[in-house]
């Protein structure tokens, strides 16, 4: 075989993808009932880079063109499992606020936080003197500014006005 006859040959070697079908039903339907990414991988029994990597290379496909790759249908999977697993939550939440204002309340706090969310109290009095003594220690005297420009009193020759004893 020459040298070009060779970088042509893809490597059929190696360990084979831990990317199976199996492995891709584990983990979507732990992350379609709520699992975290890293709990559906410890479930599946892939590493959290191993995961993380796929789902790159899934995005990388179908930005390119190859949506029909096993990454990239693994990372739609992966998308569509998280996404219909927050729907149902939403939408239980929704109904739970026809019986209880509460319901309602939570879920403006966290998807309306600027308007309805918790603010936290304003800082009390005592600590805004706190701060403020930090800041400016009357033990530490104030260090002397220096400018670029002579005194305007001493340039217009008025004498000994603004000349101290130092």
């Amino acid at each position: 075989m020459t040298e070009k006859q060779v970088k042509k040959t893809k490597n059929k070697g190696g360990r084979p993808c831990k990317l199976t079908r199996r492995v891709q039903d584990r983990i979507v339907k732990a992350l379609s009932v709520g699992c975290t990414q890293g709990i559906a991988c410890k479930a599946a029994g892939i590493g959290a880079r191993t995961y993380h990597r796929w789902i790159t290379r899934g995005e990388e496909d179908i930005e390119a063109g190859n949506s029909s790759s096993d990454f990239a249908v693994f990372s739609r999977a992966v998308q569509r499992a998280e996404a219909l697993f927050f729907e149902r939550c939403a939408a239980t939440i929704s109904e739970a606020s026809l019986d209880s204002w509460q319901a309602a309340a939570w879920m403006l706090e966290r998807r309306l936080r600027d308007d309805y969310g918790k603010m936290p109290p304003p800082p009390k009095v005592d600590r805004l003197l706190e701060v403020g003594l930090v800041l400016f220690d009357v033990k530490e005297p104030m260090g002397q500014v220096e400018t670029e420009h002579p005194n305007p009193v001493q340039v217009a020759g008025s004498g000994s006005r603004g000349q101290g004893s130092e």
